[in-house]
Order: structure tokens, then C-alpha cells, then sequence
């Protein structure tokens, strides 16, 4: 494991999955197979109340320290992915991705000195269940390490929490 990256298997319950997949809804607008997935973004005084929730139970079991400000809700529909990247320092020391819906596998690449990271080879794979939590921060939340989801088999939904300073050490 890269130091600073860690999961919480079972983050929600399936209910909590369901009602969450409800909340959020799925884009019914789209082709299926569109190159760009949807992303919602919300901040601080407009975060909905089942994601607060979600924020106080990352406090609640000391994996941050403050309620994330910024919350982003990524949906993949079958064939989706993102390519091998690193989140802006403006996004926090520590981010907290919640996978809901279907499993994914998430890819980390180190070494990356320029050019195109999407041609890179995966130094590092962690299967990403539905409900778990995989927390970013330290060491592999920084360049050189990338990170990326390659095309998911089936529709996947994640949620963002970004934007925390000052975060309790990595487990």
C-alpha cells in the first residue's frame, strides 16, 4: 500500500447506498455511452443534508478533521473513466472518495515527469468495492504519484470530499 492511501470498506450501508443512488439520481438526458461523465459540485452552504451527514461521519471516525467543503458527485457510465491525474493543491491535504452502485478498481502511477500521464503503466492497483471509502492524502496525494479509474464495466457513482487542511495523520 502507498503510504497515505488507505479504504474504509462498507463506508455506507446498503440502504444508505440506495437512498443516496436516489438523492443523486441518474442522468437520463445523456447517450449512455458519452465520452464526459456528469459531475455536481456543491460547497459549504449548499450542501444537502445527507451529505453533511456523510461529512460528520468522516469526523466521527477520525478521518479528518473539519467537514470537507467541497463535495463533487462523479457519475461513470459503463465504458467511463477518468485518466491518470492529481487533484489541485486547492483541493486539500486529504480527499475522500465514497464509491457507490458497483465496483471499480483505482490506479496509481508514480514517476510522472511531464508529457502525457494517460500513457503511464499502473504501479499500483486497489480494488475500490461499492460503499467503501478510499482516502487520499501524505505521500500519494502528491506528485509524482497519479491517480486514475479506468473505463468502469458497469454505471458507478462516486462522491468527492474535498478542501480539508489540517488533517489528522494517515492511518
Amino acid at each position: 500500500m502507498i503510504p497515505g492511501l488507505s479504504i474504509v470498506p462498507s463506508f455506507v450501508s446498503e440502504a444508505e447506498e440506495r437512498a443516496l443512488i436516489e438523492l443523486i439520481g441518474w442522468s437520463r438526458d445523456r447517450a449512455p455511452h458519452s465520452q464526459r461523465n456528469r459531475i455536481d459540485r456543491y460547497c459549504t452552504d449548499k450542501i444537502p443534508e445527507p451529505f453533511a451527514r456523510l461529512c460528520d461521519r468522516l469526523i466521527d471516525l477520525g478521518l479528518v478533521s473539519m467537514r470537507p467543503p467541497s463535495i463533487s458527485v462523479n457519475e461513470y457510465r459503463k465504458g467511463q473513466g477518468i485518466v491518470f491525474h492529481v487533484d489541485t493543491p486547492q483541493s486539500g491535504d486529504v480527499i475522500s472518495i465514497l464509491g457507490l452502485h458497483s465496483d471499480a478498481v483505482m490506479l496509481f502511477m508514480r514517476g510522472w515527469t511531464g508529457g502525457d500521464p494517460s500513457r503511464g503503466c499502473a504501479e499500483f492497483s486497489l480494488p475500490f468495492p461499492r460503499r467503501a471509502l478510499v482516502q487520499i492524502q501524505g505521500e500519494c496525494r502528491r506528485l509524482p504519484w497519479l491517480h486514475a479509474i479506468p473505463p468502469v464495466t458497469e454505471d458507478r457513482i462516486s462522491i468527492v470530499f474535498r478542501g480539508v487542511l489540517n488533517v489528522r495523520p494517515a492511518l
